[in-house]
C-alpha cells in the first residue's frame, strides 16, 4: 500500500504536467499545426531516438574504445547515410 506522501506527490506531479499542457491544442491550432505534422513529428522523434536501431553499434563502439573500423565502420556510415537521406 502506498503512503499518502508518495501518492500525493504523484497527484501533484500529474497536476503540474496537465497545467503545462493546458492550452497547447489551442496554440497548435492557431499556428496551423496539423494532425499530419503532429504524426510526422512523433515519427521523427522516435526515429531520432534510435528506437529502431539495434544495440550492435553502441556495443561495437564500446568494445573498441569508440573506434569503429573496417566492415563495422562502413555499415555504420551506410546506416547514417540512409537516415540522412530519408
Amino acid at each position: 500500500m502506498r503512503s499518502r506522501a508518495v501518492h500525493g506527490g504523484g497527484q501533484e506531479a500529474q497536476g503540474h504536467l496537465l497545467e503545462l499542457t493546458r492550452g497547447f491544442g489551442a496554440r497548435a491550432h492557431r499556428e496551423g499545426h496539423t494532425a499530419e505534422e503532429h504524426l510526422e513529428g512523433w515519427r521523427l522523434r522516435k526515429l531520432a531516438s534510435g528506437e529502431q536501431r539495434s544495440l550492435k553499434h553502441p556495443l561495437v563502439e564500446a568494445s573498441s574504445g569508440g573506434v569503429v573500423e573496417g566492415a563495422d565502420r562502413m555499415r555504420l556510415l551506410q546506416e547514417v547515410d540512409t537516415f540522412e537521406n530519408m
